[in-house]
């Protein structure tokens, strides 16, 4: 009797021959895109999104200048008292 093993490598073997002549037998089909639109009729306002790339613009200065005035690992002096 044959070790379980080689059952199994015997097995796995046919098994991947057989998927891989049924995938070049009976290829899966490609899904066709559907056609979109290239260009809209109707101009797209963009003012509402420029305000708010500001407006985050704002808040990511604003936040940079805050921790660069905290102390220690943050701020300019490192640790260390700029006064001294």
């Amino acid at each position: 009797m044959a070790k379980p093993w080689v059952v199994g490598a015997i097995s796995f073997s046919c098994g991947a021959v057989t998927a891989s002549g049924a995938w070049t037998a009976f290829p899966p089909s490609s899904p066709k895109p559907s056609p979109v639109p290239s260009a809209t009729a109707e101009p797209v306002d963009e003012s509402a999104l420029a305000k708010a790339n500001a407006n985050l613009t704002a808040m990511l200065h604003e936040c940079d200048r805050r921790l660069a005035e905290l102390p220690g690992m943050f701020g300019r002096g490192r640790g260390r008292d700029p006064a001294r």
